[in-house]
């Protein structure tokens, strides 16, 4: 049951890291209650295409088939040629915009061009990797947990919203400076 795509609905996308910590038995709850809240404000969960890759790349097969029936709950935003070439323009309006891109890699640019695209929210324990001015953080929600040493620890995670109007200004300002 692969669930469809519909643009005339706002997701929110998962990212990676939200998936992955979602698997640890030390913050789950914490991720659950979160992803509970945003499907309390209507907001379907979608991953990208490339987050798919991202946790199958690597994984047993017996481990294989677990993921795929579990990820195919959310709905799979297709990586096709318009996300490619938005996530190759935004990489290179955060490089205009001197940001540092050893710290962000192709797959977050992938999901960042994929909410832009799909004006959908993302879901990350990593704000780094979809920075401020181009995306908005609505919402920090701390994630409180107890490392197996007993140790408290703290996971913070966002919600973050693609700013539209400016990645449209700063793209049509990158584009006209050609001509």
């Amino acid at each position: 049951m692969t669930l469809k795509y519909n643009k005339n609905v706002r997701h929110l996308i998962l990212d990676s890291n939200i998936i992955q910590y979602l698997m640890n038995p030390l913050l789950a709850e914490g991720i659950l209650t979160c992803l509970k809240e945003a499907m309390g404000a209507n907001y379907p969960l979608a991953i990208s295409d490339f987050t798919f890759f991202e946790l199958l790349n690597g994984v047993t097969p017996k481990k294989e088939a677990q993921m795929i029936t579990e990820l195919n709950y959310l709905v799979r935003i297709h990586v096709r040629k318009e996300i490619l070439v938005g996530s190759a323009h935004l990489g290179c309006m955060y490089q205009d915009d001197k940001m540092d891109l050893k710290q962000i890699d192709t797959g977050d640019l992938i999901i960042a061009a994929s909410s832009i695209i799909t004006n959908s929210l993302i879901f990350t324990a990593n704000i780094r990797d979809f920075p401020v001015p181009f995306f908005n953080i609505i919402a920090k929600r701390p994630i409180n947990y107890s490392k197996k040493t007993s140790i408290p620890a703290l996971l913070m995670t966002a919600f973050l919203e693609p700013d539209l109007e400016f990645i449209g200004k700063t793209h049509k300002n990158r584009i006209g400076s050609v001509n």
